[in-house]
């Protein structure tokens, strides 16, 4: 469980930068030249995905790493939409890897040194049973980026349940028919000749022949828990890493809702959490010149680049990202602190950011794949 920050003490400025080196590599050899991944080619991918990075000082503890059999994850349709896989050693859980199951898609959605959400989730679930109560059937559902659910069924006294649908980002039960279930049926895909490339050199990967890993990190940015709303929760993340960085009287004998409340009402944020997009760059910078820091500026990319989000990575200045339209919240906004990307004959082909998402039971440091999902970003420059 992330804690929420109080304090935040005065520290310098420190970007991690990480560069792997290998060569290119072959042929294609993916099995299928269907959009549809099997378990087994999904497997190899998370496989090699380990073996790549483990060469990053960043996931230097995966060292020795081995990934276990699938977990599916799916849409409300129960379509399998991905394949869940955790890492781990000898002694240890390392951390997990989320591999789409269609081509359409990219290979890798999203990894982390930590625990993945549906473990700590169902530890919770089969914490809050009763004594009458055992749980008999648990399905994972998932929707890029960073929705994490459970379906579960409950056996109570001997007799089935009604299921049950809790997102374990926040640990609420959802209705279903407030759920807005126009999601991508794996099946109904067409086939993405440049994914498909991307698919097939990590399927083909050779440590001694493939290519560049780059990776940058901003520390300091804590990862506070949701509260008040995602947009004003990862405003402060960014207000409590300026505070320590040069602008200290960004936070004054304040507590950390104190923060994430003054945040909520200059950008309008509702009573349900609801931030409208356009208002969480005005909000942010109308808390920061009441602070009486007047040199802050900032702008709205829509949508923005890899470039952009690189280039502000590049000279330490954390940033927001929102995702609009989402199948299942509509809007999200994460605080981005860095990016890992894979480079081959001076091409980039693929791409992650590093995001802090503000839920409290997800790792601290998730690593989504970039594919056009994040529609905005709000740029800050002191």
């Amino acid at each position: 469980m992330k804690r929420i920050l109080v304090t935040i003490i005065m520290c310098t400025i420190l970007v991690f930068s990480s560069t792997i080196g290998f060569a290119n590599v072959g042929d294609n050899k993916l099995n299928s030249v269907s959009a549809i991944v099997n378990k087994n080619d999904a497997k190899k991918i998370a496989a090699n995905h380990v073996i790549r990075e483990k060469h990053n000082a960043e996931f230097k503890d995966w060292i020795n790493g081995e990934v276990d059999d699938e977990t599916e994850l799916v849409d409300f349709n129960n379509n399998v939409i991905a394949y869940l896989f955790n890492v781990y050693d000898k002694t240890a859980l390392l951390g997990y890897i989320i591999v789409s199951a269609n081509k359409n898609m990219p290979p890798i959605l999203e990894y982390s040194r930590a625990s993945s959400p549906y473990s700590i989730g169902l530890s919770k679930i089969k914490q809050n049973l009763q004594r009458n109560e055992t749980l008999k059937k648990t399905t994972y559902v998932y929707f890029f980026p960073n929705t994490y659910m459970i379906k579960f069924i409950i056996n109570r006294n001997n007799y089935d349940q009604e299921e049950e649908l809790f997102d374990i980002r926040n640990y609420k039960k959802i209705i279903y028919k407030d759920i807005n279930q126009s999601t991508i049926n794996s099946s109904d895909i067409n086939l993405d000749v440049n994914n498909v490339k991307t698919w097939n050199k990590l399927f083909d990967f050779n440590p001694m022949n493939s290519g560049t890993i780059t990776t940058k990190k901003i520390s300091g940015v804590p990862d506070l828990a949701w509260y008040k709303g995602c947009a004003p929760t990862s405003a402060a993340n960014l207000i409590y890493y300026w505070d320590a960085h040069g602008y200290p009287n960004l936070v004054i004998n304040e507590t950390t809702n104190q923060v994430i409340e003054k945040l909520a009402m200059n950008m309008g944020t509702d009573s349900n959490g609801s931030t409208n997009v356009l208002f969480i760059m005005s909000g942010t910078i109308q808390y920061i010149k009441s602070k009486g820091y007047t040199n802050f500026d900032g702008y709205d990319l829509n949508p923005p680049s890899y470039y952009d989000i690189r280039n502000e990575i590049n000279n330490s200045r954390p940033l927001l990202l929102s995702v609009i339209g989402h199948p299942t919240y509509e809007n999200h906004t994460m605080a981005c602190v860095g990016y890992e990307y894979v480079t081959e004959l001076g091409e980039i082909t693929e791409e992650y950011v590093i995001v802090h998402d503000t839920w409290g039971e997800t790792p601290t440091d998730v690593y989504i794949a970039f594919d056009g999902t994040f529609k905005y970003a709000h740029i800050f420059i002191p």
